[in-house]
């Protein structure tokens, strides 16, 4: 079974929602006896955090989105392979948090501000192609 892919919508996300943020602190803290820090860092892959907001979508793109959420991905629990708009770099994800709509205050509310939240599992260079993934990138789930 392959691994879905986001769907495309009619409007690209917010340019500077794009930001990599850790899903936990990448360092053990504790506190001594004599008040002094200890810090160590963790050796494993901390996984990152990835907020996406796509401003004004129509009814048909949140459509998409909730049936991909629901449908496709079983309410958010399944892998995702998703590209970014801007440097076609493509990443395995799954949602952190269930997909945040709202109604677009400038819209007669027929618009929707939303707001997704990846968490990457794993980055790939280039997306190779028009939209495909090259040989050597499929996945299976």
């Amino acid at each position: 079974m392959s691994i879905p892919v986001f769907p495309t919508l009619s409007v690209n996300p917010v340019v500077n929602s794009f930001g990599h943020e850790p899903s936990e602190d990448p360092v053990y803290r504790s506190d001594t006896k004599d008040g002094a820090l200890l810090v160590r860092t963790r050796t494993t892959w901390i996984p990152l955090i990835l907020p996406i907001n796509y401003i004004a979508i129509g009814d048909a793109d949140k459509e998409l989105l909730e049936t991909f959420e629901k449908d496709t991905l079983g309410c958010g629990g399944l892998r995702f392979m998703w590209t970014n708009s801007q440097n076609n770099k493509l990443y395995l994800a799954v949602l952190n948090k269930q997909i945040d709509y709202k109604i677009n205050p400038q819209g007669h509310g027929d618009l929707w501000d939303v707001l997704l939240e990846f968490q990457v599992l794993r980055r790939f260079p280039i997306l190779f192609g028009a939209g495909l993934l090259g040989e050597g990138l499929m996945c299976e789930g």
